[in-house]
């Protein structure tokens, strides 16, 4: 008879597969004892609408993955515990894990366009390390904002030896290890990855990125820092304070701001771990300059400046400059200052000269220095002077550097001018410019030397005035007042600088 028996039930076995076309069938093993739970046992949904299912397996159940299935894939959906209504009705959806079994009733409501629903809860951070016994707040928000029904949260633990949480979120750390925490509303819940670590390698240095700064008043650094050891495993708070607000303030991400002139002391804090910054704030006389990488400005005259450079006779050209790099990013070794090509024209390196050798390239020949030999990444002020019978004076910070004769008279300036441009666009200057200025007379010594920073607007025979201090996009406007803003190639880099250098 048992032969018989299990000849039947095998038989049996073979036709159930075709005798149940709308369900979704999972391999059954069970074994021993074992149960699955399904939360909830039974929930109504709308048509679209999805909600999750949890499954919990006990004893033998626990060493086989939860296989989902419905009695109706009409009405409603799963994959991995989550359903979807498809139409109205009942069906059941059904856990298996090893031949164990839970179902869960699931009732579809019909469409309801005036009804939103939820579809998701929002977790951010969905994953948090924490050190013993630290906490970590993970909000949760329900999506969509405007969800018709928005339900109340609630939070729990799936194991509070390793994490305890609140209805709030905040997540406590109890002892090494990894657990989920849940976070659960309506229909939805969503899981937050929860690893535990021992404080057994605490912060022992604060390293920042700067330990003293020169900051022109009004203006802002972030100061960044450095935990050591490497791999501390404790989660500092870094708090951040000054000795003197009223000279430099700093807020909680570490921006220093300067509010007034004199020094302070900037003071990141964790604990008895400290790190310091000295911050001396003046007013200086130029806080921005332009960065002119791959970029130039043609020079426009207004009409006024037009019949001055159209025969100007005696010239002064002045500017600061801190260049990077003498051959630039696309390998070419000219660094263009102002003019026009093959007539008048300021730049830095050609052959035969050397890359940071200053020549000024005209019709019939070019004069070159032979001193002006600059170096990268510091700051010149340079003026160049030019007299009605062809003398050439060469200035490099205030100083008379040297003098010579040019091969023909300044032309025209009117067409064709460029800053930062001559035979084509890849002779820019790569590093910073400020503080150009053209005249239409020859400056003195004395002038020059005491006026390399800044210069009054209103002098007699300055015909443009270049400041380069706007601080954003790509006009530069021209202070003398007479019109001759220029518009350059792209929108500018502006940089932060403190000049003149103590």
């Amino acid at each position: 008879m048992k032969k018989i028996v299990s000849l039947l039930c095998l038989a049996a076995l073979c036709v159930l597969p075709f005798s149940c076309a709308k369900q979704d069938k999972a391999p059954e093993v069970k074994l021993g004892d074992g149960s699955v739970t399904i939360t909830p046992a039974s929930i109504s949904i709308m048509v679209t609408e999805t909600a999750n299912l949890s499954a919990v397996t006990e004893g033998d159940a626990a060493d086989y993955a939860v296989a989902w299935s419905t009695s109706d894939r009409s009405i409603v959906t799963v994959s991995k515990g989550k359903i979807t209504g498809k139409k109205a009705g009942t069906a059941t959806i059904t856990a298996n894990a090893g031949g164990f079994t839970a179902t869960c009733e699931v009732t579809v409501k019909p469409y309801d366009a005036t009804y939103v629903p939820v579809v998701d809860i929002a977790l951010d951070p969905a994953e948090v390390t924490i050190v013993v016994p630290r906490t970590a707040t993970v909000a949760a928000t329900v999506v969509p904002a405007n969800a018709t029904n928005k339900p109340t949260l609630s939070w729990s633990t799936a194991d509070a030896s390793i994490a305890t949480v609140t209805n709030e979120g905040v997540i406590t750390a109890v002892a090494p290890g990894t657990v989920d925490v849940i976070v659960s509303g309506g229909n939805h819940s969503s899981v937050c990855k929860v690893t535990v670590i021992p404080d057994n390698k605490p912060t022992t240095e604060i390293v920042l990125s700067e330990t003293s700064l020169k900051l022109p008043l009004g203006g802002s650094k972030v100061l960044e820092y450095t935990l050591f050891p490497i791999d501390h495993t404790d989660l500092p708070t870094i708090s951040w304070s000054s000795d003197k607000p009223n000279i430099a303030s700093v807020d909680q991400n570490g921006k220093v701001t300067a509010t007034g002139e004199g020094d302070a002391i900037i003071t990141a804090a964790y604990g008895n771990v400290k790190a310091t910054c000295a911050v001396n704030v003046k007013e200086y006389a130029i806080s921005t300059v332009a960065y002119m990488k791959k970029n130039f400005l043609p020079v426009t005259w207004s009409t006024a400046s037009q019949s001055i450079v159209s025969n100007i006779g005696n010239i002064t050209v002045e500017w600061l400059m801190n260049v990077e790099k003498w051959t630039n990013d696309d390998s070419n070794a000219v660094t263009t200052i102002f003019g026009i090509e093959g007539k008048w024209l300021i730049r830095i390196g050609d052959l035969p000269i050397k890359n940071n050798q200053l020549e000024l390239a005209q019709n019939g020949g070019n004069w070159d220095s032979s001193k002006g030999l600059f170096d990268a990444n510091k700051w010149y002020h340079v003026a160049l002077t030019q007299n009605s019978s062809r003398q050439i004076q060469l200035f490099v910070n205030g100083e008379l550097l040297e003098t010579g004769t040019a091969r023909a008279a300044v032309p025209s300036l009117t067409s064709n001018c460029f800053i930062s441009k001559s035979y084509d666009n890849s002779r820019y200057i790569q590093g910073s410019i400020a503080e150009m200025r053209v005249w239409n007379t020859v400056r003195s010594a004395a002038d020059i030397k005491a006026n390399m920073y800044k210069v009054d607007p209103t002098s007699a025979n300055l015909v443009a005035y270049w400041k380069f201090n706007e601080g954003t996009g790509k006009v530069v406007h021209d202070a003398s007042g007479n019109g001759n803003d220029l518009t350059a190639n792209a929108d500018i880099e502006w940089r932060s600088v403190t000049l003149p250098e103590d």
